[in-house]
């Protein structure tokens, strides 16, 4: 089961504080990765010395359903690829020889993705990747979506936007229903690439006032239905907050996969 909070988060499903660290771009949620560990291993191994360069981007990612890590040494940033190190740890994706922990310093805070979050059950295989050739930085999706609430804050867009990050209360119940909801506007805005430093003076992190229910596939993608236009049109579209845009397909093709009305389409979206 999971669910989508509205307006902020219920501290009733968070166990201890909200770790709060500020996006460092606004078109992307984006925060700072200081360490990544597979066990007692360091995989981010930096070469500079100055403290300001020893970090890589890492986007939270709710689209993405693994951990994807750098294959390459960033351009002489890292001593040597953290993917290919971790590989070389576990020997097989598919039967790893480790099953250890990965523990993700983000601004500071340590978080754990463990093995029963990056192994598939179910597809018999790990749930780390290696980025594309290109890509400056990391991925996380939910192999850390599942343990952890994060909170996404725009309330101060596009001065600065705020990243919460909580474990999971292991006694908190989701959502299971909601009713329909009243009409939300949409409004363009100019894209805008915008760092923040620090988060607003005073700041209090907000609560939720709505909770959604959303689908959970396999732990690995998750679904919400929605509503368009007039007359309504039902789609049901993951919930990505890897990307800056929202798209849906113009048209259906009756015969695809479906958890809603409409879930893939042939047109242009």
């Amino acid at each position: 089961a999971a669910e989508i909070q509205l307006g902020g988060y219920d501290p009733a499903s968070v166990d201890g504080r909200m770790f709060l660290t500020p996006s460092i771009t606004m078109n992307d949620y984006v925060v700072v990765s200081l360490s990544l560990k597979f066990g007692d291993v360091e995989l981010l191994d930096f070469l500079p010395k100055n403290p300001r360069l020893r970090y890589l981007p890492a986007i939270m990612d709710s689209g993405t359903s693994c951990l994807v890590i750098p294959d390459n040494t960033m351009g002489g940033l890292l001593k040597e690829s953290p993917y290919a190190k971790w590989k070389a740890i576990v020997k097989d994706t598919h039967k790893p020889a480790k099953k250890d922990t990965f523990h993700l310093n983000i601004a500071g805070a340590v978080f754990d993705i463990d093995y029963s979050d990056w192994w598939l059950t179910l597809s018999n295989q790990s749930c780390v990747q290696k980025a594309p050739e290109g890509f400056g930085g990391i991925l996380i999706g939910d192999v850390l979506f599942r343990r952890y609430l994060v909170l996404f804050d725009l309330r101060h867009y596009p001065e600065t936007v705020v990243i919460g990050i909580g474990k999971q209360s292991a006694s908190y119940v989701p959502a299971k229903h909601h009713a329909t909801i009243a009409k939300v506007p949409a409004y363009k805005r100019k894209p805008l690439n915008i760092s923040a430093e620090a988060a607003p003076p005073r700041y209090k992190a907000p609560m939720a006032t709505d909770r959604i229910p959303i689908w959970n596939q396999e732990d690995t993608q998750y679904f919400i239905n929605i509503s368009i236009g007039n007359p309504r049109q039902k789609f049901t579209v993951i919930f990505d907050t890897g990307s800056s845009v929202f798209g849906i397909f113009t048209k259906c093709i009756p015969t695809a996969p479906s958890y809603g009305s409409c879930t893939f389409g042939g047109g242009a979206s």
